[in-house]
């Protein structure tokens, strides 16, 4: 490419060339190289959702622990806080089927413990205790 100052007669000119420097045959060598490390990377990949997936179940699990506080019974606690130490464990070892099934594991003593919380929350809010009856009325207001 070249340009000139029609002020001045000045030119300049400048080749523009492929910056990359890399030649058909280092181009091959890396598609190779890639499809042989294909499947590791799948792997890898597949490690690191199910890693986040555990990582973010680990933390809404012991922000339930926190808020739930003394409503818990130590027993219950205990289930749940054994599945947290699994996942935590497990995480960094880089097995997902071992992760997986932590987390599984983990899954089901939250959903125990949420089932639980919730049950003894509902009994004292004002659910019916035995004896009591619903009556179901009709009435009309009069001015």
């Amino acid at each position: 490419m070249s340009a000139k100052d029609k002020t001045t007669g000045k030119e300049n000119k400048i080749t523009i060339k492929q910056s990359s420097g890399l030649d058909k045959d280092e181009v091959e060598k890396m598609k190779r190289e890639a499809e042989l490390h294909a499947d590791e990377d799948h792997k890898k990949k597949e490690f690191a959702e199910v890693r986040n997936e555990a990582e973010n179940k680990q933390y809404q699990i012991e922000k339930m622990l926190r808020d739930a506080g003394d409503k818990l019974a130590e027993n219950d606690k205990a289930v749940v806080q054994k599945a947290l130490d699994r996942v935590k464990q497990v995480k960094d070892s880089g097995d997902v089927n071992a992760l997986k099934s932590a987390v599984q594991e983990l899954d089901q003593s939250a959903q125990a413990l949420a089932q639980h919380l919730q049950g003894a929350g509902a009994a004292p809010g004002g659910a019916n205790k035995p004896g009591d009856e619903v009556i179901d009325a009709e009435y009309e207001v009069k001015k």
